[in-house]
């Protein structure tokens, strides 16, 4: 993948402290071999992602406003807002350091090395997470499910064993009671009996009696039909010849009716032994008349057919099977009440007949006796009773005909019953759907944690491609960090332990792992068959916590191993140090070579006194100057010399007086100690010395729109305060400051 080189930026708005930087014509296009200056928190680091964000615009953030435009060489302008396609940009900065170099925080001397790699392990660390958290559901939902199986089985269990108790028979189990449910579980209450049915049900199943067929008879009597006729019979009388001595006298009338029957006409009276007279007898005779006499027979006979015992031919009902007793025994309870009743009216309506016997000519009425037994007798329907006896005792024959399969019907009742009871009762079909909800969840952790298991395995086998040669890397880290004895040992694909000599280097300094980083970057740069003569590379202060002896190795490994062999090469740094030995690289006769520039990254305050970075040329002077103490008398000569100094120069001031005071007394007094207690070299005045401490020490920490609001004073302040300052070097070390001033001013304006 071959780049285009990039001429310039034309735009970058609210990226990072880039407020809303416009290119100004003025500056020069970019070149093979560009050089950056900047202080730390210029801006240096925010130009290096804007080249990151066109190597990786999927995975390098940019903040959610940020907005930049760019031009290649071809005059495409590059979007950050629709980046697609990555550009062959290879960057080093802290981001590339965090990236590629990532602690392994159980052992201090393990780091992880690689942005691929890293990102690989990243993702194998979130699988394992995953899959840790998947085995703590797995276990979890299988814990569940075995408190569900227990606390069910365990019912089911019970149910079981009162099923078996109550049927007497061993073939209950959780299977068994399972298929029911499965079978009958939109129909639970169908086999739900009412109590009679279910003792019914029991006493059949667990009965050891012997039963027998039975028949029956019931008696057919109308018994108002009789009342009729009895009633009938007392209100009848035989004749109107009736003697009325006799008629009123039903003894008497008894006993004449008996004599007449023992004497002839003419015969002698058996009781006074007068002799009968003719007339005397035929007067008795229309008395006792034939229908007179037939009443009588009549009502003799009605008597003798009463003097009966009603009965019933029912079975007792302990006889029958349990689930017809209780019909059976309401049915033959109304017959065996009538059969009752009727034996205790037959001897008042006997009575009531041999009443009239004796008084047969008198009309006679039922009497209360028999109305009121009359009144507790309930008749019934003899064909309607006789078919519902018919019916119990039908069925009764039937099921002993068989009778171990009526004992069995009656089990399966009992059975579905109970097991209905407990299915419903312990809503087993919501317990069902949540052990059907837990099964689904476990099966599930289950199949994720085997398929997490199975990315994890192939982000392991991916690493394999993501190795880098330690020997290489052991052999720049030589280089980078001579005397240090700090050495790279393989762990693993991608994990390295750092030692000194043979012990773990437990604590690496800041500077160490940015040499390390910058080995690595170089080790890497063009793995995959990268072509470097493609690749637009991006180094950011490559230096940063370096002590000086390895700025040499720094600047030897961009000069030989980048510059001149890749398309096109940007360095920003903020130590002068190092800045010098490039522009030894780059310079010619106090120019910059063709192919190569220079440019400076400042920040500065606006009117509103909000911060903003700005990318301008390199000044002449910082250029040219091989010190940086030169570049800073440069600047505070400018503040002074300016008629009005303009608010970046005034802004910026605290910070160039205190690092050319921390130079300049530095080396007049090179004691331990802070700059501020060295300004008697310069002011006898304690007020002077507090008020330049102030100025220089305090504002040069806090430049910032809250210090511009705050602390306003001190940017009006600017240029006197510089001015004492020179002024008192000129006093106190004349010889010094004119030096300054020839080798600087005088030379800049040559």
């Amino acid at each position: 993948m071959k780049i285009q080189k990039i001429q310039k930026i034309q735009k970058i708005t609210d990226f990072g402290i880039y407020k809303d930087f416009s290119l100004d014509q003025k500056l020069p296009n970019f070149e093979k071999f560009n050089l950056i200056y900047g202080w730390n928190y210029s801006g240096k680091t925010t130009l290096s992602r804007i080249f990151d964000f066109l190597g990786n615009p999927s995975e390098i953030n940019i903040q959610r406003k940020g907005y930049f435009e760019v031009l290649d060489s071809n005059n495409q302008l590059l979007v950050s807002s629709n980046a697609k396609s990555p550009q062959n940009c290879k960057v080093f900065n802290r981001d590339f350091i965090d990236r590629n170099f990532r602690q392994v925080h159980s052992a201090p001397a393990v780091f992880i090395v690689g942005d691929d790699a890293v990102k690989i392990r990243d993702r194998i660390e979130t699988l394992e997470t995953r899959k840790k958290k998947l085995i703590k559901e797995n276990k979890m939902y299988k814990r569940e499910e075995s408190n569900w199986i227990r606390r069910i089985r365990m019912s089911k269990t019970n149910v079981a064993y009162f099923i078996k108790e109550l049927v007497s028979e061993q073939t209950i189990d959780i299977p068994s009671l399972d298929q029911f449910f499965e079978q009958n579980k939109d129909s639970l209450d169908d086999h739900i009996l009412e109590s009679t049915a279910f003792n019914n049900f029991y006493a059949i199943a667990n009965s050891s009696d012997e039963f027998a067929k039975h028949n029956f008879t019931i008696p057919n009597i109308d018994i108002f039909f009789i009342i009729d006729n009895v009633s009938n019979l007392l209100g009848q009388t035989a004749s109107n010849n009736a003697i009325g001595r006799l008629k009123n006298d039903a003894k008497l009338e008894e006993w004449v009716r008996t004599g007449r029957e023992l004497h002839s006409p003419g015969n002698e009276c058996a009781f006074c032994g007068n002799t009968i007279q003719d007339e005397r007898y035929e007067q008795l005779k229309g008395h006792f008349s034939t229908a007179y006499e037939a009443l009588v027979k009549a009502v003799k006979d009605e008597a003798s057919n009463l003097q009966i015992q009603i009965e019933a031919d029912l079975p007792e009902s302990s006889l029958l099977i349990q689930n017809v007793r209780k019909d059976y025994t309401e049915a033959k309870s109304v017959i065996l009440s009538f059969v009752k009743d009727i034996n205790n009216l037959y001897p008042l309506l006997i009575n009531a007949l041999e009443g009239k016997v004796s008084s047969i000519e008198t009309e006679q009425i039922l009497p209360d006796t028999v109305s009121n037994a009359l009144k507790d007798i309930t008749a019934y329907v003899y064909a309607d009773q006789y078919a519902k006896i018919d019916e119990l005792l039908n069925f009764h024959n039937e099921q002993i005909a068989n009778i171990d399969k009526t004992k069995q019907d009656a089990k399966n009742k009992l059975k579905n019953h109970i097991a209905a009871l407990f299915y419903r009762d312990n809503k087993i079909a919501d317990e069902e759907k949540e052990f059907a909800e837990i099964k689904k969840k476990l099966n599930k952790a289950i199949d994720l944690r085997a398929k997490t298991t199975e990315q994890i395995q192939a982000k392991k086998a991916e690493l394999n491609e993501h190795s880098i040669a330690v020997e290489k890397l052991n052999e720049l880290i030589t280089m980078l960090l001579t005397g240090s004895n700090i050495s790279a040992v393989q762990l693993s694909e991608t994990e390295f332990e750092f030692q000194r000599g043979s012990e773990p280097a437990v604590y690496m300094s800041d500077g160490e792992r940015t040499a390390i980083a910058f080995a690595y970057f170089l080790v890497t740069i063009e793995d995959g068959n990268n072509n470097l003569g493609d690749t637009l590379v991006f180094v950011d202060d490559p230096i940063s916590s370096l002590d000086s002896n390895h700025i040499y190795a720094v600047y030897a490994l961009i000069i030989n191993k980048l510059k001149g062999q890749c398309s096109q090469l940007f360095v920003s740094t903020h130590n002068y140090e190092f800045l010098n030995l490039l522009k030894d690289e780059s310079n010619e006769k106090d120019k910059f070579k063709s192919g190569c520039a220079g440019y400076l990254v400042q920040r500065k305050l606006d009117d509103q006194g909000v911060l903003y970075a700005d990318l301008i040329e390199m000044p002449e002077a910082l250029r040219k100057f091989k010190s940086e103490y030169h570049f800073l008398f440069s600047l505070l000569h400018n503040i002074v010399s300016s008629e009005k100094p303009t608010i970046h120069e005034e802004y910026a001031s605290p910070t160039i007086l205190r690092k050319f005071l921390e130079t300049y007394l530095g080396f007049r007094k090179p004691t331990a100690g802070r700059w501020s207690r060295k300004l008697d070299l310069l002011f006898d005045n304690e007020v002077e010395r507090v008020e330049v401490t102030k100025f220089a020490n305090d504002a040069s920490h806090s430049q910032s729109l809250k210090l511009a609001v705050e602390h306003g004073a001190y940017i009006s302040s600017a240029k006197t305060i510089v001015q004492k300052v020179l002024d008192a070097l000129k006093n106190k070390d004349k010889s010094h400051y004119d030096g300054l001033l020839e080798n600087t001013i005088d030379r800049s304006n040559a």
